[in-house]
């Protein structure tokens, strides 16, 4: 072996050497770049614009505990009282209601005279499984389109964005059988009465010809012209059992406006355009709604909340 192959061969191990220290530092690069950095994540609504927790404001929170309910005076039942928990005053005092002529309360429509709804303040197990105060309101039977909502009644100020929130517990007879329905909860603009100039937004659950329950959100320039419809068959409805349901409503007569509607936490559907038309102002809310197809119907509610803004 003369000296040029014996410098080869020596040089073999240094070779090998740097070899590996390239590979090492390769695959060290790799590794490097293919990290992949965790985003902030920040808070959104549905629509995407930015709201925190902080920013929302509460207007209004109640668990009837501590107030009475009143006997019908033109038509109408006043929970009154201050509540003991939260330190909040019924009628709810938002958006400049009730400070002219016709003060927030069930309102007993197509009553025969009392024998056609019940509405009482009852103690029962809530939501959390424990004794709680709650307003139980039951339609016995129809006479003309008998119904009892809790109407926070002669708004005088349209919401910007709006958050409602309650637990409610339904009977679980009224809903059995082919193409029934329930509302449970509606706003109505100034001029919906004419059907043609003005706006209702309105939550229901249902079942179609075929006995499939569902749940829809709707809204419309009368009953019988729906200017949008979301419905829901993939959540199933509720019965018998408490609930949270909530409503998220940002007022517009354009394409930014916005509504939605949550069963415990799941999205039941959204509606991106108009809340109301024409420009019409909103005149009432139904925060609480007994109204249907099928009676007796009855129901439980507990744990209102109403928000400027959405809290959580």
């Amino acid at each position: 072996m003369n000296l040029l192959e014996i410098s080869k061969f020596k040089m073999v191990p240094v070779l090998i050497s740097i070899l590996f220290l390239l590979s090492c530092s390769k695959d060290k690069e790799m590794l490097e770049t293919t990290i992949i950095p965790t985003p902030e994540v920040t808070p959104e609504t549905e629509t995407g614009t930015i709201i925190s927790p902080e920013e929302a404001t509460l207007l209004f929170k109640s668990g009837f505990e501590g107030v009475s309910l009143t006997e019908t005076q033109y038509e109408y039942q006043y929970i009154i009282g201050k509540d003991t928990e939260t330190g909040f005053f019924w009628p709810p005092d938002i958006l400049g209601s009730a400070i002219n002529n016709e003060p927030s309360g069930i309102h007993n429509i197509s009553d025969d005279n009392g024998n056609a709804i019940d509405n009482r303040i009852e103690t029962i197990t809530g939501p959390n499984g424990t004794e709680t105060s709650t307003l139980f309101q039951r339609v016995n039977y129809d006479v003309q389109v008998t119904q009892a909502p809790y109407q926070i009644n002669d708004i005088q100020e349209n919401p910007e964005d709006l958050y409602i929130s309650y637990w409610m517990k339904t009977d679980a007879e009224s809903l059995q059988g082919v193409d029934q329905w329930r509302a449970i909860w509606e706003y109505k603009t100034d001029k919906y009465a004419t059907y043609t100039d003005g706006f209702r937004m309105i939550a229901f659950m249902a079942t179609d010809i075929r006995g499939d329950s569902y749940w829809m959100l709707q809204g419309d320039t009368s009953p019988q012209n729906p200017i949008w419809q979301v419905r829901n068959k993939e959540i199933p409805l509720i019965l018998g059992e408490w609930f949270k349901v909530e409503y998220h409503i940002k007022w517009s007569n354009g394409a930014d406006g916005y509504a939605s509607m949550k069963v415990n936490g799941q999205l039941i559907g959204e509606h991106f355009g108009v809340t109301t038309s024409k420009n019409d102002n909103l005149d009432f809310i139904m925060l609480t709604q007994v109204y249907g197809s099928n009676y007796p119907m009855y129901q439980w509610v507990d744990d209102v909340e109403i928000w400027e803004g959405r809290p959580y």
